[in-house]
């Protein structure tokens, strides 16, 4: 019996279907899709604000992975993907979900756990990165994980 011959697809490529594939299950959110080469291989990362969790992008992100790393062996070995009956090898190494939160979301959450909490409302930091509150503040680190936590309620898309 013949093997299917593998397609092999570079990072450009994979890029490409992956925006395709994250514009398709969140219609209404925008995504940053950028690929590095470096020594060892080549990864996507993929950015956005508010919107899906990273739990659900990266579960989207993970279909497009061209390997896996085991950090025990320092090996990389390729996966396998199988599309329409298609073996195919994806270009990129890793794909990897950033999300931000906007200082509107944040004020938000923040201010909804503070009213739930009984505590005053803490200052949001606007960052290059996204919202943040002042670290190494014990209330403002357990607020954050709250405000985290509760922004997936704000993640349905219509």
């Amino acid at each position: 019996m013949t093997e299917t011959p593998t397609t092999s697809l570079t990072c450009a490529p994979t890029a490409k279907l992956l925006r395709q594939a994250l514009k398709e299950s969140f219609r209404t959110t925008e995504f940053s899709v950028r690929s590095a080469s470096y020594a060892g291989g080549v990864s996507i990362d993929v950015h956005w604000t508010d919107g899906p969790t990273g739990t659900q992008v990266q579960a989207i992100c993970s279909r497009f992975e061209g390997a896996n790393f085991d950090g025990m062996q320092d090996l990389k070995t390729p996966k396998k993907h199988v599309v329409k009956g298609q073996r195919i090898h994806y270009g990129a190494d890793g794909v990897f979900a950033h999300r931000a939160l906007s200082v509107a979301l944040l004020t938000k959450r923040a201010r909804a756990c503070c009213l739930q909490f009984g505590c005053d409302m803490l200052t949001i930091l606007e960052q290059s990165t996204g919202a943040s509150l002042p670290q190494h503040d014990p209330t403002a680190e357990a607020m954050i994980c709250r405000a985290w936590a509760s922004s997936a309620l704000e993640t349905r898309e219509p």
